[in-house]
């Protein structure tokens, strides 16, 4: 009898099924951790744009390539680095990567002044952050931007170990970060004492110039995990801390997906998502071309920014919106204006070529004068050859948030500058600008930023909701 048993026919247990929404860097790692820990769950990815990637969108220009969004990570990122490793991308340091300039940083604050800049040397530099900042408020910050580090690590290792929450809060909780959620960046720099008195050009500067660049949002009210994700790199070693994937991160969420062995279905919106029998999960959808449909999964995971549920929409009207401020990406080919100048003793003091901006922007809003003189093209190129970022203070009268170089090269088609730009660009590698602004940057708003460039090979983009 006991053999009859052994040999009866055995229920099959039907292969566990989990719907992903959102096809960005998130659902991409969710899709393939999923399929690690387990080869044989179904997994289906619903993706309302027409390409995965999310915020790792770029030009689609091969080699030549920018990334619209987030291009570095911190090489403590081991989430990044190891699925890099494991999908056979190459990885770069910022140093290193091609068309970046020499690295330099700078930071513009009122009436579009240079407020800091970066030295040559990291000796200089450490000496420019300390006479500006202070040595406990810097110390203060980095501290606690450690820590976040730490902190965070805990996850890597909770992973690895095999845990499981139930809930996220309980996750954030095994790292030391429940509350973070919770707390704005203004909250969260206070209880790190920084900010205090005689202490507000850091976070008016420096952490204001993190968030703008990274998030392009406004410092104090921002999330405290947002805010000190800003300032990791800063606690991990600066620009000497930071790396790219070659190929970007589009080449890396692409990747994943195809290794998770997913069913990817962009231009999918998903509408509702319900709770049926059993504890399944029913998911409709509005299809690419307009069709309606639903399936059914034992789990659904949502990795995606929050947005407005339709009525009806089931679990999806828990998620809450958040406040977002639209962002302008906006691609230039041209030189920068390296001079500026500030009111030294009634007259105007020319300074070295340093900056990244028009002189008579500068001074029209500083002074109220007029330009005393164009910048020299030998200036120009030697500027535009040095320089890598320029990032804005909570106080910066300016159309930008941030610029960085990201390329060199002769610019795909003729140029129709007139002039000096047109022998510039037939004898020089020309640096391509990414300036991230909250309003669109039209042709009349870039002239004053630079000495040569054409509006023809400008690109644009606008981030009008997280992730989108």
């Amino acid at each position: 009898d006991d053999m009859l048993a052994s040999q009866a026919p055995q229920p099959i247990q039907p292969t566990p099924s989990v719907a992903i929404i959102g096809g960005g860097i998130g659902g991409a790692f969710a899709a393939w951790w999923l399929r690690n820990a387990s080869p044989a769950v179904r997994i289906d990815v619903y993706e309302r744009s027409s390409a995965v990637g999310g915020r790792t969108l770029d030009t689609g220009e091969g080699d030549a390539s920018v990334e619209l969004g987030a291009s570095m990570a911190i090489v403590q990122n081991r989430y990044v680095a190891e699925a890099a490793t494991a999908l056979g991308l190459s990885r770069q340091l910022r140093s290193e990567a091609r068309g970046r300039g020499g690295g330099r940083l700078g930071i513009v604050g009122a009436n579009g002044r240079i407020v800091f800049e970066e030295a040559p040397s990291g000796v200089q530099t450490a000496w420019r952050l300390l006479s500006r900042y202070g040595l406990r408020p810097l110390h203060r910050l980095r501290r606690r931007g450690s820590e976040f580090i730490s902190n965070f690590s805990r996850l890597y290792e909770a992973q690895a170990a095999g845990r499981a929450f139930r809930e996220a809060d309980d996750l954030l909780a095994a790292a030391g970060l429940e509350a973070w959620p919770r707390m704005t960046c203004a909250a969260a720099m206070a209880e790190a004492g920084v900010g205090g008195e005689g202490e507000g050009r850091l976070v008016e500067e420096l952490v204001a110039g993190l968030m703008h660049n990274n998030y392009g949002q406004a410092w104090a009210p921002s999330g405290a995990l947002c805010c000190f994700t800003a300032v990791a790199p800063l606690a991990a070693g600066g620009s000497s801390a930071a790396f790219s994937v070659v190929g970007g991160n589009g080449a890396l969420a692409r990747g994943l997906l195809a290794a998770s062995n997913a069913t990817v279905r962009t231009s999918h919106s998903v509408r509702a998502v319900r709770e049926g029998e059993g504890g399944r999960l029913t998911l409709s959808y509005t299809g690419a071309a307009g069709e309606e449909g639903a399936a059914t999964y034992d789990h659904v995971l949502y990795s995606a920014p929050c947005a407005a549920a339709p009525d009806g929409g089931g679990l999806l009207q828990r998620c809450s919106l958040l406040e977002y401020q639209r962002l302008h990406v906006t691609l230039v080919w041209g030189l920068l204006d390296p001079r500026s100048g500030r009111r030294t003793h009634g007259r105007i003091r020319p300074r070295l070529p340093l900056w990244l901006l028009d002189p008579a922007f500068f001074r029209a809003r500083a002074d109220g004068e007029a330009d005393d003189g164009a910048s020299t093209e030998e200036e120009a190129l030697a500027f535009n050859a040095a320089f890598s970022d320029l990032l804005t203070a909570a106080d910066a009268d300016v159309p930008f948030l941030s610029i960085g170089r990201f390329g060199e090269a002769a610019p795909p088609g003729p140029s129709r500058s007139p002039g000096a730009c047109d022998r510039l660009y037939a004898t020089s590698p020309t640096p391509r600008w990414k300036l991230f602004s909250r309003d669109a940057l039209s042709e009349e708003r870039l002239a004053p930023l630079f000495l040569c460039h054409d509006d023809a090979l400008t690109r644009r983009h606008v981030w009008d909701a997280p992730g989108a």
